[in-house]
């Protein structure tokens, strides 16, 4: 996912791992991704735009979607981390979970568009000492 400084004594790598999509549809968990949805993920991984904010149209990226949330809850992956005694060799997965009220972001899925009810990013972080 790339490089993030957050301030501190360390910087971040972020790798996505994967996400979890849950909709306003009434049959959110049979919701199956559209072929192109798909085609995109798997070719640009967290650089595909997949997830689309209604009011613009425009596509955002789970790189995208991260910054968005982090912004959003005024939060930056630091303070997502679990306690220091719980991260081995620097290294920590991150599930961050993010809610949308219907009608703000959609994804196209076979059944048509389907707007998100919750998006969960599964990140790998790795912390490296800053260097001064």
């Amino acid at each position: 996912m790339g490089n993030g400084q957050c301030g501190g004594k360390f910087d971040f790598t972020l790798h996505h791992i994967g996400f979890e999509t849950d909709y306003y549809y009434h049959d959110s968990g049979n919701l199956q991704l559209s072929t192109q949805t798909i085609d995109s993920y798997e070719n640009k991984k967290e650089g595909a735009e997949i997830f689309f904010q209604n009011a613009t149209g425009e596509g955002f990226s789970s790189q995208h979607m991260l910054a968005w949330f982090l912004t959003q809850s005024r939060t930056t992956i630091a303070d997502h981390l679990p306690p220091p005694g719980k991260i081995k060799a620097g290294r920590c997965y991150l599930t961050l979970p993010i809610k949308f009220q219907e009608g703000h972001f959609h994804m196209m899925t076979a059944s048509g568009v389907a707007d998100l009810k919750t998006l969960k990013l599964y990140v790998r972080v790795t912390a490296h000492a800053r260097t001064a």
